[in-house]
């Protein structure tokens, strides 16, 4: 998912998408991106970090 519209072989049919293959292909410019699928809720300290994170970003 979001691995493909940050590299830009998924459409981005909405403003959210565009706006962050565009976010993306800018900043991966100047740093080395690696993408990893990780199973949600399955204990992994960053994925965990990344949910939250997420969560509290929709709150605000």
């Amino acid at each position: 998912g979001i691995e493909c519209w940050a590299l830009g072989t998924w459409k981005r049919n909405n403003k959210i998408t565009a706006s962050y293959h565009e976010f993306m292909k800018e900043n991966m410019r100047n740093m080395k991106v690696k993408f990893k699928k990780i199973k949600g809720h399955s204990g992994n300290t960053y994925n965990d970090m990344a949910d939250k994170l997420a969560k509290e970003a929709l709150i605000k």
